[in-house]
């Protein structure tokens, strides 16, 4: 949605100086190819307006836009009108990419226009910020392109900025798009690949950082090596060597921790693994490129600084850096490999755990006649308290109740209360809190209370006893169990039988919780 020209951008000398930067707007782009020096008839000339130029057409090329309006404006106020600084402000005004921005960019460009109505520069900018313009968001702007577009052919048909303006009226979807492939890398892949480049051929660290530093010192209007010279001093320090991977191959050293996260996570979730291992291993993954991520970002600050202090290029007998090439084949292939395995890792292993987590063994229940000598009872006070204490379950389990003691004198000795079914959630907690429960009520009837945490044996689970002795010394032990599918409470009111409390838990719901037959887990 920006508009510039070709004929008007930062000078010629600047070109390949500057820092590959993060692609913002068309303006950006333009701006920082050849040149915005303008000799023009409607431009006020002068020593000391031209410095204002320059230091505004300097920190245009260095991006930063706030600096470059700022400086524009300062030179504006002292030297009186001047197209070139007017328009250096409007182009630092669209860069933001920004429907503010922009706003205010047409402001500059109309003020300018009232002062210099035939500037070749300005009219071409002007016109083509109107015709990227969408027409829902700024009807009158975008209508007003046309006539612009018409006055640029009139004044110079043959011109640079008359064939731009009249491929973006014909196509301006076409033009930026060929704008974006023609900007220059984003500034954080030059960086990396300026380190890449230096500490090629097998070269130290070391040794790099000090070819850098004096090759910026000969540049040091060259944001591009000063960044360089900064990153390598940074990668040079204790500890720093965990990142040289990620610089010398990004793409490789991500197909490898991404593999190595996806291991990870499988063997948390096959092993059953604790949870906090899951989040430390993904943590892991990322903490490396985070690091590098923020010594990088350092060194790029650092070097626009130093650099921004040199606005006027140096001669100096040094190449200019490589361009940065586009992303070869064989880097996308090993990028695209490693977001591969890592997704894969994550939804697979996250479905795994799921399922595995969700899933619940099935049991059926089958009531002996007798249990360690002990018959069935049917109607003791025993039955009635754990006929109480049963309470609705839903449809999807399943409640039993068994009494066994003596059955000529009614009298029931251990009692089992149980419930089968999807018990994904049960948890040591879980068990406590019931286990709780029964002690709150004991005490606050003045009884007196012990609990303990026994093995719950081969069936697996949880397994906790409550003893509870009240004021005139009656008591019952009640021991709870519970798995992933089925919770059970044995009390035992025998207290001949209440020193074997946990073994006989054990005993009793291995003879009534059996494994059903050809079950399989499913998910709730």
């Amino acid at each position: 949605m920006h508009g510039t020209n070709e004929n008007n951008q930062v000078n010629e000398g600047i070109d390949g100086t500057h820092p590959a930067g993060d692609g913002t707007s068309h303006a950006t782009a333009t701006a920082e190819g050849a040149g915005l020096k303008v000799a023009d008839a409607n431009t006020t000339v002068g020593g000391d307006a031209e410095g204002a130029r320059a230091e505004s057409r300097a920190l245009l090329t260095a991006r930063r836009w706030g600096a470059a309006r700022q400086a524009a404006r300062t030179g504006l106020k002292a030297y009186g009108p001047d197209a070139e600084l007017s328009l250096l402000l409007a182009l630092a005004h669209a860069a933001e990419d920004d429907d503010d921005e922009d706003d205010r960019a047409e402001e500059v460009y109309r003020d300018a226009l009232e002062v210099f109505p035939d500037h070749l520069g300005l009219l071409a900018g002007y016109a083509e910020l109107c015709l990227r313009s969408d027409f829902q968001d700024r009807p009158a702007r975008k209508n007003r392109g046309p006539a612009l577009a018409a006055r640029v052919a009139e004044l110079a048909p043959d011109s640079p900025e008359a064939l731009r303006v009249a491929q973006v009226q014909g196509a301006p979807w076409l033009t930026a798009a060929r704008d974006k492939a023609a900007r220059s890398p984003r500034i954080a892949r030059t960086q990396l690949y300026d380190l890449r480049q230096a500490l090629a051929a097998g070269r130290g660290v070391r040794t790099a950082a000090g070819q850098a530093r004096a090759d910026a010192a000969q540049r040091p209007d060259d944001a591009r090596r000063a960044m360089l010279a900064e990153a390598l001093e940074v990668l040079d320090r204790p500890g720093r060597v965990l990142l040289l991977p990620l610089v010398r191959r990004p793409f490789e050293s991500g197909l490898v921790r991404g593999v190595l996260l996806g291991a990870l996570l499988v063997a948390v979730v096959g092993l059953g693994l604790p949870q906090w291992v899951w989040w430390a291993g993904i943590a892991a993954y990322g903490a490396l490129p985070f690091w590098l991520g923020r010594v990088l970002r350092g060194a790029r600050r650092r070097g626009e600084l130093a650099a921004a202090a040199h606005p006027v290029p140096q001669e100096a007998p040094l190449p200019e850096l490589a361009p940065v090439p586009p992303y070869s084949s064989r880097e996308l292939a090993f990028g695209l490999a490693g977001a591969a395995v890592v997704l894969s890792s994550l939804v697979g292993a996250g479905v795994w755990s799921y399922a595995k987590y969700t899933a619940y063994p099935r049991y059926e229940v089958v009531s002996p006649d007798s249990f360690q000598g002990m018959k069935r009872v049917w109607n003791s006070p025993l039955n009635q308290m754990l006929a109480e204490a049963a309470v609705a379950v839903p449809g999807d389990f399943k409640a039993f109740t068994e009494v066994y003691g003596d059955p000529t004198a009614n009298e029931g000795r251990i009692g089992i209360y149980g419930i089968t079914g999807d018990w994904h959630d049960m948890s040591p907690r879980m068990l406590t809190s019931f286990a709780d429960a029964a002690r709150a009520g004991a005490e606050s009837v003045g009884a007196t209370v012990r609990t303990w945490k026994p093995e719950a044996g081969p069936a697996g689970g949880w397994l906790e006893c409550v003893e509870v002795t009240a004021a005139d010394g009656y008591g019952n032990t009640t021991c709870l169990w519970g798995d992933k599918g089925s919770f059970g409470r044995v009390t035992i009111a025998d207290p001949d039988l209440a020193a074997r409390a946990d073994s006989l838990t054990r005993e009793l719901r291995a003879a009534l919780v059996h494994p059903a037959v050809g079950a399989e887990a499913r998910s709730s």
